[in-house]
């Protein structure tokens, strides 16, 4: 693993083609982060997967298709979050998935951290 490692992962597909943000709200590459670790090729596959979901909301299509499919979007998305969360393993850094902010079936600010105990 290289540089210094973000203190908190969150997975936020909806800021145009960005998919991940730090404490700060900066968006970044998963791939940059862990370019040496071991399993960064499944690393690739997801971080493939999250921007084909930032891209689909890029595409503009929430704004215009009143049925889309929200809960879709953010299964995939949870799903994915809980996938790297295995993968990257008890690194001590909080891996938290973001529903997005147009979505009508969320709270505000609504997010799911995903546990460590999830990466067993």
């Amino acid at each position: 693993m290289d540089g210094k490692l973000p203190k908190i992962i969150r997975i936020m597909p909806d800021y145009g083609p960005c998919y991940a943000c730090d404490e700060n709200y900066c968006a970044f590459e998963l791939t940059n982060y862990f370019e040496n670790h071991p399993r960064i090729e499944e690393i690739r596959e997801i971080e493939d997967q999250l921007y084909g979901l930032a891209c689909w909301i890029d595409s503009g299509e929430p704004d215009t298709n009143p049925n889309f499919p929200w809960y879709e979007l953010d299964k995939k998305g949870l799903e994915l979050t809980k996938l790297l969360s295995k993968i990257l393993g008890d690194t001590g850094i909080p891996i938290v998935y973001c529903f997005h902010y147009n979505n009508p079936n969320r709270s505000r600010d609504e997010e799911v951290i995903v546990l460590d105990d999830e990466n067993a």
